[in-house]
């Protein structure tokens, strides 16, 4: 699920790391790709933030030139996105396997906890840099009449479990 200028849509999103990818005549090793089912077949800025990009229009030839000290992507996560609104914060996006989908957190589940602080007590900054800093963290969430704590620890989401 995502929220952006046109409002509320809900993907999948796949991740794959492939040993090598062929673009044109140039080959790309260890790489990883984020595939989504509505984007239209869109490369985004994670792809291209790697590499000079050379567009040569008379030849219809587009030219990729690796940066030498590429950043590795960041891939240890919980698996799950939020958003906030009205002090409320929910699960947005849910990554297929991961630490939160085996937990058993769902699409729409409300946290009402971050370990034991109310989310009523964070505002979003403090929730996303929580979140960010730690290497497991014990939520408290609701969804319908349903109410349970769970533990998450982060793991590389690239790697099988």
């Amino acid at each position: 699920a995502g929220t952006g200028l046109y409002g509320a849509s809900q993907d999948t999103v796949y991740y794959l790391r492939t040993d090598s990818l062929r673009i044109g005549p140039d080959y790309l090793s260890d790489a990883v790709l984020r595939l989504r089912n509505n984007t239209g077949g869109l490369l985004g800025l994670k792809f291209w933030r790697n590499y000079t990009v050379t567009i040569d229009w008379s030849a219809e030839a587009l030219y990729l030139e690796p940066y030498q000290n590429t950043p590795q992507i960041k891939s240890t996560s919980f698996g799950f996105g939020t958003d906030m609104s009205n002090d409320t914060l929910w699960v947005s996006s849910l990554t297929q396997p991961s630490p939160a989908s085996a937990a058993g957190l769902q699409l729409q589940d409300r946290i009402i906890r971050l370990g034991n602080t109310p989310v009523a007590e964070l505002d979003y900054c403090q929730v996303l840099e929580q979140l960010d800093t730690v290497q497991q963290i014990q939520l408290t969430i609701e969804n319908g009449h349903r109410t349970q704590t769970i533990k998450l620890v982060k793991r590389d989401l690239y790697k099988s479990p």
